[in-house]
C-alpha cells in the first residue's frame, strides 16, 4: 500500500525557513520545572486554613488553588521558572 503524503498549510520551503533564522543561536535546555512531590491537603474550615497558612508561613486566600513549599522566590530571582515575562528583540 502506497503511503500518502501529508498535506500542510505551507509549502516545504516555508517550513524550513526557521533553520536560517535560528542559525548560530545558542542551545536552549529546558530544565524540569515539575514538583518533586504533590500532596493534597484537606482542610475542614477557615480556622484550619488560617492555622495551616501560619504553620507553613504562606498566605492562603479563597482563590488559592495551589502553593509551593517552601515558598518560591519571585520569578526574576529564580534560576529555573517561567519565562513568559522575558522578551527577545531582533536588533538587526
Amino acid at each position: 500500500m502506497k503511503k500518502k503524503k501529508q498535506q500542510t498549510l505551507f509549502d516545504s520551503s516555508e517550513l524550513e525557513q526557521w533553520r536560517k533564522e535560528w542559525k548560530g543561536m545558542p542551545e536552549f535546555i529546558q530544565e524540569n520545572a515539575k514538583p518533586f512531590k504533590t500532596i493534597k491537603v484537606y482542610l475542614d474550615n477557615k480556622k484550619a486554613v488560617k492555622k495551616f497558612a501560619k504553620l507553613i508561613g504562606q498566605k492562603i486566600t479563597d482563590k488559592t488553588t495551589n502553593i509551593w513549599f517552601p515558598k518560591l522566590k519571585p520569578i526574576e530571582e529564580r534560576e529555573v521558572g517561567m519565562l513568559s515575562h522575558k522578551n527577545y528583540v531582533d536588533k538587526s
